[in-house]
């Protein structure tokens, strides 16, 4: 990877926090209930072309025992960018999740919250532990005009009404390939949905990772997130390092 890989900022006026990989948005989650930035037991809006949604973030050490910033860091680092989420949800920091992916030929059968079938092998039963303390709900939706039309017209209020919200975006949404290349929305599509993200709700919290390689290198990522920093009305030289 190239001059992207341990990239890092945030915009604090805004509680935007941006990352290189996916799996330290569970980095911003932690510290931001830490620190008070938000209540617990947050709905996600998970926008991504990948669903992010292996079970086994459970299992990583300290999960359960985070105090302060170094415990966040230290199991972020044992975290992949495909079982964040689950991490999220064992600690609380979010509760409610809506999946808004694309379906591939990977996924076009794929329910992330139908586990009747599932065999989670050696993290059965912690999984069985902590489904018997929390339900795992929420939606799974296709594209960001799907996610709009269901606000609109209130199908998914239930997830949203009286609880924070968090936005958790993957620049590589706006990336049409599947193998690494860099076919990307063209840039009107990409600001006309980005302007949707943003207006769609008060969020709480904006959670962002730039996923170079999958957005098919850190040239394309980086047009994206010009983008991205256009509509969101940001400043580059009014970021911090986290």
């Amino acid at each position: 990877m190239g001059a992207l890989k341990n990239y890092k900022v945030c915009f604090p006026e805004h509680k935007i926090f941006v990352m290189c990989d996916h799996n330290w948005a569970f980095a911003a989650w932690e510290l931001s209930k830490v620190y008070d930035f938000i209540e617990p037991n947050a709905t996600l809006v998970h926008v991504d072309a990948h669903l992010d949604d292996l079970p086994d973030g459970i299992l990583v050490n300290g999960l359960g025992s985070i105090k302060n910033k170094q415990d966040v860091y230290n199991v972020t680092e044992n975290l992949q960018i495909a079982n964040f989420i689950w991490a999220g949800f064992a600690t609380d920091s979010i509760d409610n999740i809506i999946y808004v992916t694309p379906k591939t030929n990977e996924t076009q059968s794929h329910d992330p919250f139908d586990l009747s079938d599932s065999k989670f092998n050696d993290w059965e039963l912690e999984l069985s532990e902590l489904l018997s303390s929390k339900k795992y709900q929420g939606k799974r939706l296709q594209t960001i005009e799907d996610l709009v039309y269901e606000k609109v017209n209130g199908r998914i209020s239930q997830y949203l009404n009286n609880k924070p919200v968090i936005l958790d975006l993957d620049l590589d949404y706006f990336n049409t390939s599947q193998y690494f290349e860099p076919e990307l929305m063209d840039d009107e599509k990409i600001r006309k949905n980005l302007i949707s993200l943003r207006d769609l709700y008060d969020w709480d919290l904006i959670t962002v990772a730039l996923s170079p390689l999958f957005c098919g290198g850190d040239d394309a990522c980086w047009h994206i997130y010009e983008i991205f920093l256009e509509v969101f009305n940001l400043d580059l030289t009014k970021t911090e390092l986290w």
